[in-house]
C-alpha cells in the first residue's frame, strides 16, 4: 500500500493510505490466485527421484520421516517449475489454471486468413492482465498473433509448444518477463526454465524435421507492454536474420 509522506501527514487529518493504481491492484490480486493452488504429488506415479526437491527455489518439497517426498501445500508458491521438470509426470496442480490456458492453444494457432498464426505464450499477470491487453489480443484479436496467457511462463511446458505446431502454428514465441529481479514478479528462475523448455521443444522439432528456429524465446519488461507486438515481431526478424546468416556460412 502506498503511504502519504510523513511530512505531509502531519499537516492534515486525511487518510494516510493512497489507493492502488490499476496495475498495483492487479499485482496484489494475483496473490489470491496462487493460494493453495500449487503443486500436489501424485503418489502412485512418484518414484522419489528428488528432482522437485532440487529444483524448487522455495524449499517447499521435503523428505518426511518415512523417506517420502512431501510437497507442503501451505508453503507452495504455485510457480509451476516442479511440474514441468518432473520426469515421472507425478506432480499436478490443485487448480485448473494451466489446463484453462492450454485449452486455448488450438484456437490461437489458427490465423485469420486460414493459415497458421504465430502463437505467443506470455504471462497472464501484471500488465498482461490489463483490460487493454485483453481486449486487443484476446477478445478482439486485433492482430495476426495468437496470444495464450499462462499464469507465469514457468508453467509453460514443452508439450504446450509442440501442441501449437500440431494445431498448425507457423511459429511459437515465448515471452518471458524481465521483472523478476526488481520485485514485480513473485516467482524465481522463470527465464532460466522458460529457455530450457524452449530448447527442449527445439530438439524435438529438429528430430522430426521441423526447423528449430521456429520456436523463439524473448523477454519484455511489463513497463513496455505497449510495445508487445513490436517486440515479438522484432524477435522473429532477428531469428530469421541469424538463420539466414548461418545458412550462408
Amino acid at each position: 500500500m502506498v503511504l502519504i509522506d510523513p511530512v505531509v501527514r502531519v499537516t492534515n487529518f486525511e487518510h494516510i493510505e493512497n489507493c492502488f493504481n490499476r496495475r498495483q491492484a492487479l499485482t496484489e490480486a494475483k496473490r489470491c490466485l496462487g493460494c493453495l493452488a500449487g503443486a500436489s504429488r501424485i503418489e502412485e506415479l512418484c518414484v522419489n527421484c528428488l528432482t522437485c526437491l532440487r529444483v524448487c527455489p522455495y524449499g517447499v518439497p521435503v523428505i518426511d520421516d518415512e523417506g517420502v517426498i512431501n510437497i507442503r501445500k501451505e508453503q507452495c508458491q504455485a510457480c509451476g517449475l516442479c511440474m514441468g521438470i518432473c520426469p515421472a509426470m507425478a506432480i499436478e496442480f490443485r487448480s485448473d489454471y494451466i489446463e484453462q490456458a492450454a485449452s486455448r492453444v488450438e484456437s490461437a494457432a489458427q490465423g485469420k486468413d486460414g493459415k497458421g498464426a504465430v502463437v505467443v505464450f506470455s504471462c497472464a499477470y501484471g500488465a498482461y492482465a490489463q483490460p487493454e491487453f485483453t481486449q486487443k489480443y484476446i477478445l478482439d484479436r486485433d492482430t495476426d498473433l495468437g496470444v495464450v496467457r499462462f499464469p507465469c511462463v514457468s508453467k509453460i511446458d514443452s508439450l504446450h509448444i509442440l501442441k501449437a505446431f500440431e494445431a498448425g502454428a507457423e511459429r511459437v514465441v515465448v515471452v518471458g518477463c524481465e521483472d523478476e529481479e526488481n520485485g514485480d514478479c513473485p516467482f524465481h528462475d522463470t527465464i532460466f526454465w522458460g529457455e530450457r523448455r524452449v530448447q527442449r521443444a527445439r530438439k524435438v522439432l529438429e528430430e522430426v524435421g521441423i526447423a528449430p528456429e521456429r520456436v523463439i524465446f524473448t523477454t519484455l519488461p511489463q513497463a513496455e507492454i505497449e510495445d508487445f507486438e513490436r517486440a515479438v515481431k522484432e524477435a522473429i526478424e532477428k531469428t530469421e536474420e541469424a538463420s539466414a546468416a548461418a545458412a550462408q556460412e
